[in-house]
């Protein structure tokens, strides 16, 4: 019966004149002769902060407490928690607006943090529930767990601290590739190796080569068909292919990281697209045998810039725009071949699985790193 009632019974006036609001079980969120020293005390150790710093309320009421701590300079964001709607709707006339205020409750406050927390931005993260409104959520909703509720708050801020490192480790590696690739953007257009809608054969249907355990049984129907077929190999499954004595009609790359040019040992002859963050040493080997050469724009800022610049001084798109959905290169050779107007693919070796008792097929250089260990009884990852 108790979760038919509104969390809040009511708002009444304490005794200092200010507005107080009570619980379902009558229990007042602060003290019922002086809310406002409540409050004040409530934010008093946020004063000594000497660094920015995102906070996470959880208990709004009538916002007293809130107010005082949106005056703080060092309080960069402010996360305040209702427990659902229907108590955020009964308190709006009591929420302040503020660009620096995030309304959120308890089914939403994961998606809030991760959509507009950045530490680089915000600084630190600090969690400070208010205790009467936790005694009051517990008896209210049984089913609510103070521990796990902290734990998610916890995963959460962890799951955006992987994204930042990983941001940081590749981002160095991504400017650095997207400079010397638009110094080698201007290298192609000179030579006029720039490649243009009629360099795909869009009558036929695309074939989107990966590189997993499936292809070894599939690089049958590509050998039989090869006339049907306009190749997209990605760069892991283009030396499969070679091998094979199947020459893909373009190869797509994405990796930033050097080693992603151990894929091309032979020397090329298809099209090559690649993005501006891929590797640009592999730009600069196609560039070298005079191979076409397709650079796309998968969303990165300083690539967007530049292909801003591009299209203001020639009024012209130079530049494939492209999605690269998960980060796979698989992902970024289907967009493509959308883009450029294929209305039919096929995709090969593109299942992401560990099929066989290993992760790719055979011929690729990753093929031999992984399963140099393995034998027909036993895989790598069981020894």
């Amino acid at each position: 019966m108790k979760n038919k009632m509104t969390f809040y019974k009511k708002i009444d006036i304490a005794k200092d004149g200010s507005k107080i609001p009570y619980f379902f079980n009558e229990k007042p969120m602060f003290s019922q002769y002086n809310p406002e020293r409540d409050a004040i005390r409530f934010s008093e150790d946020l004063k000594a902060l000497e660094e920015n710093t995102a906070i996470f309320i959880a208990g709004i009421g009538t916002a007293q407490h809130i107010n005082i701590i949106l005056e703080n300079p060092k309080i960069t964001l402010i996360f305040a928690l209702e427990n659902n709607e229907e108590t955020l709707s009964q308190l709006k006339d009591f929420i302040p607006t503020s660009k620096k205020l995030i309304i959120c409750t308890l089914n939403d406050f994961e998606s809030n943090i991760i959509n507009n927390y950045i530490p680089q931005l915000h600084g630190n993260f600090i969690f400070k529930p208010l205790k009467s409104w936790i005694l009051a959520l517990k008896e209210f909703n049984p089913e609510f767990n103070e521990s796990n509720f902290q734990a998610s708050i916890l995963n959460t801020i962890k799951i955006i601290s992987r994204d930042i490192a990983t941001q940081s480790f590749f981002g160095k590696i991504w400017h650095k590739n997207i400079l010397k690739n638009i110094h080698l953007f201007s290298k192609i257009t000179k030579q006029r190796l720039f490649a243009t809608l009629d360099d795909f054969d869009l009558q036929k249907t695309a074939a989107i080569i990966g590189a997993s355990p499936i292809l070894d049984e599939d690089i049958k129907i590509l050998k039989n068909n090869r006339e049907d077929f306009f190749i997209f190999s990605t760069d892991t499954s283009f030396q499969v292919l070679e091998q094979h004595g199947i020459k893909p009609d373009a190869v797509v790359t994405l990796d930033g990281q050097t080693i992603s040019a151990k894929h091309f040992h032979c020397k090329p002859d298809s099209i090559l697209i690649a993005d501006f963050c891929s590797n640009s040493s592999i730009v600069e080997k196609f560039l070298d045998n005079n191979c076409k050469i397709a650079l796309t724009n998968s969303g990165h800022p300083l690539s967007s810039l530049f292909d801003f610049w591009l299209f203001e001084k020639y009024k012209k798109s130079s530049i494939y725009k492209v999605s690269a959905g998960n980060g796979t290169v698989l992902q970024l050779a289907l967009d493509f071949a959308f883009s450029v107007g294929f209305n039919r693919y096929k995709i090969f070796g593109g299942e992401f699985a560990y099929t066989k008792n290993k992760a790719y097929c055979k011929g690729t250089y990753f093929d031999f790193l992984f399963n140099s260990s393995s034998t027909k009884i036993s895989s790598t990852e069981n020894n």
